[in-house]
């Protein structure tokens, strides 16, 4: 919903032209993060750090919806909002390399990528409708609740999302 409503936001705030450069804000944010993010040796679970992210990024969209009245604060906001997506994916990619057998992780990856970009359309299509019907700052807003039913469901179920611990010398009867 987020790539709906920033160009939305730029329109509603004077030059849809702007929308480009706070994308790019994003983009800045996600770059940084993910370089950061994927160079340092996490001792969490990649289960604890996806639901992290996932926290972060439902502040972060609701931090958006709040400064979706200024561009000069929608510029610091779309940046923390992609300092969250960042870590987002690579906690997605991690956590399935441990939920995922080695034989099965290609077709895990390909379905992963299938679903997020199927996820992402829906989302444009449905950011789209609430965009238009009630405005840039609304889908923002919707968006972060969205995410935030997303983390309390992942933290409902993160027990599932944890690796099986490994069998020690006593269980190999």
């Amino acid at each position: 919903m987020v790539a709906v409503a920033v160009p939305a936001a730029a329109l509603s705030l004077g030059n849809a032209a702007d929308s480009g450069v706070l994308i790019a804000m994003m983009s800045a944010g996600e770059i940084t993060a993910g370089l950061v993010f994927g160079a340092i040796p996490w001792r969490r679970s990649a289960a604890r750090l996806l639901l992290a992210a996932v926290a972060g990024s439902a502040v972060a969209v609701g931090l958006a919806a709040c400064a979706a009245g200024s561009l000069a604060l929608l510029f610091p906001s779309l940046f923390l909002v992609g300092l969250c997506g960042g870590p987002s994916a690579i906690a997605s990619s991690a956590l399935l390399d441990t939920l995922a057998s080695r034989a099965a992780l290609t077709r895990s990856y390909t379905v992963m990528v299938g679903v997020s970009l199927v996820g992402g359309a829906l989302g444009n299509a449905v950011g789209g409708s609430i965009t238009e019907g009630l405005g840039h700052r609304q889908a923002f807003m919707l968006n972060a609740c969205w995410i935030a039913g997303l983390w309390a469901a992942g933290t409902l179920f993160r027990r599932a999302l944890e690796p099986a611990p490994e069998a020690g010398p006593a269980s190999a009867v």
